[in-house]
C-alpha cells in the first residue's frame, strides 16, 4: 500500500518514494530534473527500487506526466520501469480521480497494480480504469 511505501521510505538511506502534491506548481518538475540530471547525484539519492506517485483530478492534463516520462526514458536505465495512469470513480458521484504512478526496479509491478486495483474495487466500491501503462527501456542483452 502507499502507507507501507511511505513507512519504508523513512527507514532507508536513499529515497524510494516521491509523492507529488497535486497543488504543487509545475516548476517542481524543473527542480527535480535539475537535481536528478546528474547521474552521480541520482545514484546517491535514489534507491534501486523507487516509486513516484501523483494523485489528482482527471479534469486536466497533469503537469507531472512529462516528468514521469523523463524518468521512464532518461533517468531509469534499467528494466523494469513502468509509468501507469489509474483512474478512480465512484458510481454514485461524478468526476474521476487520477493517480500517476512511476515505478522503477519492481519486478512485481503488474501483480502489485492488479492487487491494488482489486482492493480499491472490493474494499471501497470504486470503479477502476487503467487507460495506459508504458514500459520503460528494455533490458539490454
Amino acid at each position: 500500500t502507499t502507507l507501507d511505501v511511505m513507512k519504508s521510505a523513512l527507514s532507508q538511506d536513499k529515497i524510494n518514494a516521491i509523492v507529488i502534491d497535486p497543488s504543487a506548481p509545475s516548476t517542481t518538475s524543473l527542480v527535480l530534473k535539475k537535481i536528478l540530471s546528474n547521474v552521480q547525484t541520482r545514484k546517491e539519492l535514489l534507491a534501486a527500487q523507487f516509486v513516484l506517485l501523483a494523485p489528482g483530478l482527471k479534469s486536466h492534463y497533469p503537469w507531472y506526466s512529462s516528468l514521469f516520462e523523463w524518468f521512464r526514458t532518461d533517468v531509469t536505465k534499467m528494466s523494469p520501469s513502468h509509468h501507469a495512469e489509474v483512474l478512480f470513480s465512484n458510481p454514485t458521484r461524478s468526476g474521476k480521480l487520477r493517480m500517476g504512478i512511476f515505478s522503477a526496479g519492481n519486478v512485481d509491478f503488474y501483480p502489485n497494480l492488479v492487487g491494488f486495483t482489486e482492493k480499491c474495487e472490493s474494499k471501497y466500491g470504486l470503479e477502476i480504469e487503467i487507460p495506459r501503462v508504458l514500459d520503460g527501456k528494455p533490458k539490454k542483452m
